[in-house]
């Protein structure tokens, strides 16, 4: 592809008007799912449009990078900061959309894993409603992210106040019963 086909993208997505910006992003959408390699490089820009101002034009982002995801895209830790940060969003759509993405992609790092968690954790608390949909994207973000998930398990254990109880010893007389 040549340098000027991706500078159009790169114009369209950053242009004033709502329907070129939303006309960009399907393009680049459509031709991600046909190039693997194309995807990985658009990556960044899609990420960028989740901090769009308007609400439709991020939820189409999500959507398009969602689309591509299964194309075995995998997120940095500074792509995963500014996704992380519409977890705040308070529209119902836009989170669901969000949760779905990550449950989808994978990560390059434990810290990205974690500071991942660690932001669903935060926003069940702040939006108990997405409860269903959180539990999915952890089942899922478990499975994607085999090997990180293993490095991180002794910890995520240790949040869970029932394994923070001390062991009883075995030469306890209640533990004979």
């Amino acid at each position: 592809m040549s340098i000027g086909s991706c500078g159009a993208f790169i114009h369209g997505l950053e242009d004033e008007f709502y329907d070129v910006r939303m006309a960009s992003l399907e393009s680049l959408c459509k031709l991600a799912q046909i190039y693997p390699t194309f995807a990985n490089q658009s990556l960044d820009f899609l990420v960028d449009m989740f901090n769009d101002e308007i609400q439709e034009i991020r939820l189409k982002a999500i959507q398009c990078l969602t689309k591509i995801s299964g194309k075995n895209i995998t997120l940095r830790e500074d792509q995963i900061d500014i996704i992380l940060a519409v977890l705040e969003d308070y529209s119902i759509g836009i989170r669901e959309a969000l949760h779905l993405m990550l449950s989808n992609c994978k990560l390059t790092s434990n810290v990205a894993l974690r500071s991942t968690i660690n932001s669903l954790r935060e926003n069940l608390k702040r939006y108990p409603c997405d409860r269903e949909s959180i539990w999915n994207c952890f089942r899922k973000l478990g499975q994607n992210n085999v090997y990180l998930t293993l490095s991180l398990i002794s910890d995520l254990l240790l949040t869970h106040p029932f394994f923070r109880l001390p062991e009883n010893p075995l030469d306890d007389p209640e533990c004979k019963h």
